[in-house]
């Protein structure tokens, strides 16, 4: 004899969807490590507690709460940066000052918004060594640097004064010869 049994299965977990407008932030649900940017996965029903961080920037942080078949949608906007402040200077003044690859003006120079950690930092000024050096921000203090730049060298600067003007392009029989002019007394030859 068959036996006809009805079952209604019911569902104990959540189709579940984090959404970080930083798609570097790091997700964490009850402190394990998730996902970068977008975690898509289903979670038991249940309270978690949701991180999202970022280095510089202030953390995300919030219990969720997971109901059995009904889908969890989580937007994290921007998380907030967190700023110290760079006073730089620099002996020549008046250098190029470089934070990251981006400029920030010249030295002397106090520099109200600098993410905290640390950066590279890149002084350049004409006749002088391109100084390079990591820094180190921290949340509401001044950080203050004081560089002084190393003179370059004789040959290295007329290394550098080569300019578009010093060379002479010309052709002999269809073919192309570059000439670059060079001030007598910075060569030897042997």
């Amino acid at each position: 004899e068959t036996l006809e049994v009805n079952i209604d299965l019911i569902p104990t977990f959540a189709n579940t969807e984090i959404i970080c407008q930083d798609k570097d932030a790091d997700i964490y649900i009850d402190e394990q490590f998730k996902a970068k940017g977008v975690f898509k996965d289903i979670l038991t029903q249940g309270k978690y507690r949701l991180k999202v961080v970022k280095p510089s920037y202030r953390t995300f942080s919030k219990e969720i709460d997971i109901v059995s078949g009904k889908p969890f949608v989580e937007k994290v906007h921007n998380l907030e940066p967190i700023y110290g402040k760079l006073n730089i200077d620099s002996n020549p003044f008046d250098a190029d000052i470089y934070i990251d690859g981006k400029s920030y003006g010249k030295t002397p120079n106090q520099i109200s918004k600098v993410l905290i950690g640390q950066h590279s930092l890149s002084l350049k000024k004409e006749g002088y060594a391109e100084l390079q050096a990591t820094i180190e921000i921290a949340e509401g203090k001044i950080s203050t640097y004081n560089f002084t730049m190393q003179q370059q060298k004789k040959q290295e600067k007329q290394e550098k004064q080569t300019l578009a003007s010093d060379v002479e392009t010309f052709r002999v029989k269809g073919v192309e010869f570059k000439m670059i002019k060079v001030e007598g007394g910075t060569f030897s030859m042997g």
